[in-house]
């Protein structure tokens, strides 16, 4: 009596199987991984330098707005008359009064073309200028305090044209800035505003933005402007890639002040992680996880069961062979084996 045959699937096979199927399928999920993270990355870059950009403008154009209500400042009665005639007591309460109505200034005072105090809105007569200030030119200055912005103004004479003074101003920045921009990306999306040149931070999140009070990654902005690009990853550890979870994306762009005002040399930074901003890809990214994995088994099953079709004939010619009372195979024998 014929034995029941036993088919076995040859491992082999399943190996080329996979080889030439599988293996590239894995290679072109990674790749489809990391061209899509590196192209957000790309976009996510070009967006924030954008927006680095508009809120430098509202930037400039805030800075402007504070300039004229100064200038407006100085053209009030109460200013020019204790300018003029040193009569002060009507010049301190409306800059008292003034400061008070204003969210963004928490001092103003006047000066004299000599730069000595004349009046102010705070008891207290101390009022830190720098060197090399005149009465004739606007100026602009990182305060001592942190988030703190000195702008002073001069006062002309309308008659003769001359200097009388300047009317000084410290603003809170982290207020002027929140309120020309409000830059939402996520938790960990934020925009800085720092002097360029000492590293001051003016306004951002100061746990975030910062070290102490200065600009954390002022190094890799310089870095990024002697190279002329203008969106890279900080916070790296190890080769950089558009792949790193724990980088840091930085967008950044000057505002115009500097042009009209060197001192001015401050930079907008936006920021987010990477990881964050890869988020909008993880459906996608499990989508063809899944998709692989189904594929993959398909693969193998096919290769299997295409094993088991091409080793049934061979497994019943061995059976043949085996009852075959002579020990020789007939070609009888063959034929009917392979039928």
């Amino acid at each position: 009596m014929k034995e029941t045959s036993r088919h076995y699937v040859l491992t082999r096979v399943l190996v080329i199987a996979a080889v030439v199927a599988v293996l590239p399928m894995s290679v072109g999920f990674l790749l489809i991984q990391h061209s899509a993270k590196t192209r957000l990355t790309d976009a996510a870059g070009v967006n924030f330098v954008s927006f680095a950009e508009q809120a430098g403008s509202s930037v400039n154009a805030a800075f402007l707005r504070e300039l004229e209500f100064l200038t407006s400042l100085g053209h009030s009665p109460a200013v020019r008359t204790a300018l003029v005639s040193h009569d002060t007591d009507d010049a301190k309460r409306f800059l008292a009064e003034t400061e008070r109505a204003s969210a963004l200034h928490t001092r103003l005072a006047v000066v004299d073309r000599d730069l000595e105090l004349v009046a102010d809105s705070e008891s207290s007569q101390g009022l830190d200028l720098p060197d090399g200030l005149i009465a004739s030119k606007s100026w602009a200055s990182v305060g001592a305090d942190p988030g703190a912005l000195i702008l002073a103004r001069p006062i002309s004479d309308p008659d003769s044209g001359d200097s009388l003074g300047l009317v000084v101003a410290e603003l809170d920045a982290e207020r002027m800035f929140m309120s020309v921009t409000d830059f939402r990306s996520g938790d960990s999306g934020r925009a800085c505003l720092f002097d360029r040149r000492s590293g001051r931070l003016l306004a951002g999140r100061r746990a975030e933005c910062g070290a102490g009070n200065l600009y954390a990654r002022l190094e890799d902005v310089a870095r990024a402007r002697s190279q002329g690009i203008r969106y890279f990853l900080a916070d790296v550890e190890g080769p950089g890639s558009f792949d790193r979870s724990d980088a840091l994306l930085v967008a950044y762009a000057t505002p115009e002040l500097v042009r009209s005002m060197p001192e001015l040399d401050w930079v907008v930074a936006v920021e987010q992680s990477l990881e964050e901003a890869h988020a909008p890809l993880e459906p996608m990214f499990r989508d063809l996880v899944l998709y692989f994995l189904l594929m993959s088994g398909l693969v193998l099953a096919l290769a299997a069961y295409m094993t088991f079709k091409l080793e049934r004939p061979v497994t019943d010619v061995d059976l043949d062979l085996h009852e075959d009372v002579s020990g020789k195979p007939t070609s009888a024998g063959l034929t009917a084996s392979a039928r």
